[in-house]
């Protein structure tokens, strides 16, 4: 299985984003082909490569996962997604469903979702009522019952000053 490497980072000219691999130097540049190996080799038959200078700052690496629209999900992506759990309510059970959402970033045990907010799901946060919050959740483990991963949805970046 081959994963893709991929960055996106917005343009030092006009501050829109730009997708493809990332190329660091003195300056930090984005090249807008989506394979840096062909675009090399393909130099032999006078192909033109395009390095768009960007700024370093806004550079966010793609986690190989897509959202339930097929957008691709990046680091500093803000993204909301369902988390299902069960509780034992006079004297049987009953499921719930809640809608949450966080930031996506690298820790240490790869990707994960950061400053989840959240409504109220006692066995994550803590919070017996109301709002929870709860610092980090692993991506790995949102592919168990809790999470429903068709759920992922990004509504934005960090990196963007219109979303928060």
């Amino acid at each position: 299985m081959e994963r893709e490497i991929l960055f996106k980072a917005k343009r030092a000219d006009n501050g829109q984003w730009v997708k493809g691999d990332r190329v660091k130097g003195e300056r930090c540049y984005i090249v807008t082909s989506q394979n840096m190996y062909n675009a090399v080799v393909s130099l032999s038959g006078h192909a033109s490569i395009t390095f768009v200078e960007v700024n370093p700052e806004t550079l966010c690496q793609f986690t190989g996962l897509t959202d339930k629209n097929g957008t691709k999900i990046f680091e500093g992506d803000e993204i909301k997604f369902h988390y299902f759990y069960g509780t034992l309510v006079g004297g049987g059970f009953s499921e719930a469903e809640h809608e949450l959402k966080g930031i996506v970033k690298y820790g240490e045990y790869g990707w994960g979702v950061e400053c989840i907010k959240g409504d109220h799901f006692q066995g994550y946060t803590g919070y017996y009522e109301g709002e929870g919050f709860a610092t980090w959740m692993e991506l790995m483990f949102m592919n168990e019952s809790g999470v429903h991963e068709e759920s992922f949805e990004v509504t934005g970046n960090i990196h963007d000053t219109t979303q928060h």
